[in-house]
């Protein structure tokens, strides 16, 4: 353990009112402090998440769980902020240090609030809450090349987040999956045996979404029990998206279970979307009577919440002048469609931005790409 994490979480540990020897481990040392002092919990994990996630009406909190656990990230919750998550990166970055992510999850998906460099930052926020004072000047961490790539666990939890196995999932049930790159199914995941199993998963997700199907490589990273369940989960969206009933939900509804009859439900469903065409579709077009317009496909939670904070942005550009556009509903449409494949909300931004330049629906842009991108990280809550 570093020498200034030590000191900090001593502090910590005083201001708690807990006595006894810290752990050497610095992640031990917070689970044993949250675990004596009331002010501090560790979110803890029971019983399987996907039969939720894959079945129940709000698949939000499962999808959060999924994607911390695969994350190999420590969930604190405190009294101190509510609805406010504390993340530790199980792994060390390149200096040794644990880094820590705030998010603010009132309304999940939830959005990233603060990064912070260490334990250490953390264990300093928390001791000035604990005497009283909870408007923390955090000690914010730089982003680096260990940030902006999946070795950092904020970065696969976001991606997954967004990357929704929820929407994966609605998807295969109504049977509108269609692969937008089959050719990534032939080719082996893009992760040696020196990668983290984070990074494997995330890339699992990703080409699972693209071609419907993925190859893991000969030579895998270590998995965690977390992520090895993970895989499995993703084999059985595989098998949704080739029109194979999928295990998690054929065997909850064998059990007699909370969730029995949301599973047999979506398994009649599922099994309408793959009953044969009606052989007199399309008879309406051959006799000169136009076909009724497909209905689109519904959005998910995320895509409503974004497209309720890209309406107020759009809408407060337009109102100072800051913009001109022909179609407001169909600008709104484009700019919630671009969060589909977003590997972070710094990703999201850009695509927003890039959107919005070049859509259609927009007569006269007065406002430079930077105020663009301020106006909406301030409007979607990513200040």
């Amino acid at each position: 353990m570093h020498d200034e994490t030590r000191a900090a979480l001593e502090a910590l540990q005083t201001a708690l009112g807990v006595s006894g020897a810290l752990a050497e481990d610095p992640i031990e040392a917070l689970e044993a402090l949250a675990e004596a002092a009331e002010p501090l919990t560790k979110r803890t994990f029971d019983g399987d998440p996907y039969p939720p996630l894959v079945l129940a009406l709000a698949p939000a909190p499962a999808e959060l769980e999924v994607a911390t656990r695969v994350s190999d990230l420590v969930a604190f919750e405190t009294r101190w902020w509510q609805h406010v998550g504390f993340y530790v990166d199980r792994q060390e970055d390149p200096d040794g240090r644990h880094r820590v992510y705030i998010r603010d999850e009132e309304s999940l998906p939830g959005q990233p609030w603060h990064s912070l460099p260490s334990i250490a930052a953390l264990a300093e926020g928390w001791t000035q809450a604990a005497g009283g004072d909870t408007e923390v000047d955090w000690r914010e961490l730089d982003d680096d090349q260990w940030e902006g790539g999946p070795t950092s666990g904020a970065f696969v939890l976001e991606t997954m987040m967004h990357g929704s196995l929820a929407a994966q999932w609605a998807l295969a049930g109504i049977g509108a999956y269609l692969p937008q790159r089959p050719e990534l199914a032939e080719q082996p995941l893009p992760v040696d045996a020196d990668a983290s199993g984070r990074e494997l998963c995330l890339h699992a997700l990703r080409v699972l979404r693209l071609a419907g199907s993925f190859q893991l490589p000969e030579e895998m990273p270590e998995l965690s029990e977390d992520q090895q369940a993970y895989i499995e989960h993703l084999r059985d969206l595989e098998d949704a998206f080739a029109g194979r009933e999928p295990a998690v939900v054929t065997d909850t509804a064998a059990e007699k279970g909370p969730l029995r009859k949301e599973a047999k439900t979506w398994l009649k469903g599922f099994a309408d979307a793959a009953e044969p065409a009606d052989p007199l579709a399309g008879l309406g077009a051959l006799l000169g009577e136009p076909e009724p317009e497909p209905e689109p496909e519904p959005l998910t939670t995320f895509e409503k919440k974004l497209r309720a904070g890209v309406d107020s942005v759009i809408t407060k550009l337009v109102d100072s002048g800051d913009l001109e556009v022909l179609q407001h509903e169909m600008l709104i449409d484009e700019l919630t469609r671009v969060a589909e494949d977003a590997r972070s909300p710094k990703h999201l931004l850009k695509k927003l931005v890039r959107a919005t330049v070049d859509s259609e629906a927009v007569e006269e842009i007065y406002a430079s790409d930077d105020d663009l991108h301020e106006a909406f990280k301030k409007g979607l809550g990513f200040v």
